[in-house]
């Protein structure tokens, strides 16, 4: 089950880089992030069953610089239609899950990462994986 999870986060950084605006989707996390927006996506929970449905909760998380607070606060106000679209399109995620589960929930927020505070768009996604074999 592991490589169909890794597949599905990978093709989720896939579907997300195609949204316009973003200079990176981080495939490993970074040290500092230098590159604003960015994009990073990680696994965060999930549920498994013994029928093979399974449900995971994906976190994508759209970084913004923080120099100038109003002005990360003003051009992340783009993101949720962005995001949305792109996965909207692409529910299937280059048809690695059966699909998203919708609705995609989404908070805008000071996030903090290597002790530096940023501030951008974290999306919680559920996606829906039926393991057959």
């Amino acid at each position: 089950m592991a490589e169909i999870v890794e597949t599905a986060i990978n093709e989720f950084r896939n579907v997300l880089a195609t949204a316009p605006g973003l200079k990176r989707v981080y495939t490993d996390p970074p040290e500092s992030i230098s590159e604003f927006p960015c994009a990073m996506v990680y696994l965060k929970s999930g549920e498994m069953t013994h029928a093979g449905q399974c449900f995971h909760d994906f976190v994508a998380d759209i970084y913004h610089a923080r120099q100038v607070l109003p002005q990360a606060v003003n051009e992340a106000k783009v993101w949720p239609d962005r995001v949305f679209s792109v996965l909207k399109a692409n529910y299937r995620l280059n048809n690695s899950v059966d699909h998203i589960v919708f609705p995609i929930r989404y908070e805008a927020v000071a996030m903090q990462y290597n002790e530096m505070t940023h501030y951008g768009i974290r999306f919680k996604v559920q996606i829906k994986i039926v393991d057959v074999a």
